[in-house]
């Protein structure tokens, strides 16, 4: 009944498979007046709850591997945190596990997209691209989307577009070569 937003990433490990996740959110009002407020004219609506939709992220990984790229690489990152969202590559856990060497106990976080120790060789050279060499030393908060034709690594020329989503409170920045 009311704008749909979406919560920042996080990891969800309380069930298989461990993952990022976000929620997308829906604001339930009284009385309800869906989404033709004119049934409710000179009534004053009170927000009554939220429906909640978790997304786990892992399910965007598997949708981008299946869009049939032709040696093309397509990830995603969130512009406040910088972190790793999903990427074309499917069999790529987009988070770390931590083993504590004492207790041993597992953990889990987010992959920082900057990461010296990326796994991914197509995130990371994109990323040094990005915030390194396109415009100079940059951060995610000033990626601006455009296009453009660039040496990257031993991978050669490529085509590159950076773009921004930001719809329904989410903030993520795309790449695709």
């Amino acid at each position: 009944e009311g704008d749909v937003t979406f919560s920042r990433v996080f990891m969800w490990d309380i069930n298989k498979p461990v993952t990022l996740k976000t929620h997308g959110i829906i604001p339930i009002f009284y009385p309800q007046c869906g989404v033709d407020k004119s049934r409710c004219l000179g009534i004053q609506q009170k927000r009554v709850g939220a429906w909640v939709v978790g997304f786990k992220l892992h399910f965007l990984s598997q949708y981008l591997s299946s869009l049939q790229l032709k040696g093309g690489f397509i990830f995603y990152v969130e512009r406040e945190t910088g972190n790793f969202i999903a990427s074309s590559d499917a069999r790529f856990d987009s988070f770390r596990t931590i083993v504590d060497d004492t207790t041993q106990k597992v953990s889990y976080a987010p992959y920082e997209a900057n990461a010296t120790d990326f796994p991914l060789k197509e995130v990371k050279s994109r990323v040094h691209w990005l915030l390194h060499e396109r415009e100079g030393k940059t951060t995610w908060a000033d990626i601006k989307a455009g296009a453009a034709e660039v040496e990257i690594g031993d991978e050669g020329v490529q085509f590159i577009k950076v773009t921004s989503l930001t719809q329904f409170g989410v903030d993520w920045i795309g790449v695709i070569s």
